[in-house]
């Protein structure tokens, strides 16, 4: 279907705003999930970013392999994502929740350095945040 709409001017756009739609959806509802298993005020920070992560890679892979990197595509994931990261139901009204959880989770993954095994993999584990 890329291929195709690529070839029309404008094609692409109907595309790039499904996806971000479709990016946005899949992140708010794992996000939900985490919700359901627990209570909102007290979200464990490793389970939400893991999710948050999770959603990012798999659509990121998407962008790569079926949208070849275009720079609209990347935009739209970007966008979707700030989206659903700063405004889902674990962070409520807050504007600081999300920033909060994920700096509670790079806190935890420096704090237990002695049960990292070698320093590349504590180091892989903050890059991918």
């Amino acid at each position: 279907m890329y291929a195709l709409l690529a070839r029309i001017a404008e094609g692409l756009e109907p595309l790039r705003k499904k996806f971000e739609q479709h990016v946005k959806a899949a992140g708010l509802g794992a996000v939900s999930k985490l919700i359901e298993a627990g209570d909102a005020a007290d979200v464990d920070p490793k389970a939400y970013v893991d999710a948050l992560l999770e959603i990012h890679r798999k659509n990121s892979e998407t962008v790569t392999r079926s949208f070849k990197s275009e720079a609209g595509f990347a935009a739209s994931l970007d966008k979707a994502c700030r989206e659903f990261v700063n405004r889902n139901i674990a962070t409520g009204t807050s504007s600081t929740k999300s920033s909060e959880l994920i700096a509670k989770h790079a806190d935890m993954l420096l704090r237990k350095n002695n049960k990292m095994a070698e320093e590349e993999d504590l180091e892989g584990a903050l890059n991918r945040i």
